[in-house]
């Protein structure tokens, strides 16, 4: 897992679409911006999936007397995380 974020933050660096994109050349230079970048990229890519996404699921959340949730709003952060990973290829099985 922390393989796959490093590589995700990696990724964001190149697709930063700024004066001057963070490189291995000016890494050190621009560390404080690593968090916004992954941020911004981040979101860029949930709305390009939400637009591209054909397909809808509903989602139910099923809670329990005793569970307390982590987020005031549940359902957008499970939909957020799910568009997030649309276009990821999945098992079919």
């Amino acid at each position: 897992m922390k393989t796959l974020l490093a590589f995700l933050v990696f990724a964001s660096f190149f697709s930063l679409q700024a004066e001057e994109p963070i490189t291995f050349a000016n890494l050190k230079s621009r560390i404080e911006d690593i968090p916004q970048v992954a941020w911004t990229n981040t979101h860029h890519l949930i709305k390009a999936n939400r637009a591209a996404s054909s397909s809808v699921l509903d989602l139910e959340i099923l809670v329990g007397p005793n569970t307390k949730l982590y987020f005031e709003d549940n359902k957008k952060a499970f939909t957020d995380g799910m568009t997030l990973w649309a276009n990821v290829k999945r098992p079919t099985k």
